[in-house]
């Protein structure tokens, strides 16, 4: 299966992950250096909303791009609606 991102959102979506990377690399410094845990607590919270926003981000590119694609095919039309929905699922769980 192939992707429907082209390569601006592709280098976006990069950018964003290094920025993610980025915060756990910190956590795990933090950790190592013995930091107060409310300091490391509020980092995991930002590392964390921000995975969150980037699936999220994913999730709406899916839907906008690949699903309404796949769903113009009639023979597949609800199998494609079922799949979307049972990732939508997976995701916000």
């Amino acid at each position: 299966m192939s992707s429907c991102r082209n390569g601006n959102t592709r280098k976006k979506h990069v950018n964003r992950l290094n920025r993610i990377k980025g915060q756990i690399q910190a956590i795990n410094k933090m950790i190592e250096e013995d930091r107060p845990c409310e300091e490391i607590l509020r980092l995991v919270a930002a590392a964390k909303g921000a995975i969150g926003s980037f699936g999220l981000a994913i999730l709406e590119e899916h839907m906008q791009g690949c699903v309404t694609e796949a769903t113009q095919d009639r023979e597949n039309h609800q199998d494609k609606i079922h799949e979307a929905m049972a990732l939508f699922a997976k995701f916000s769980n």
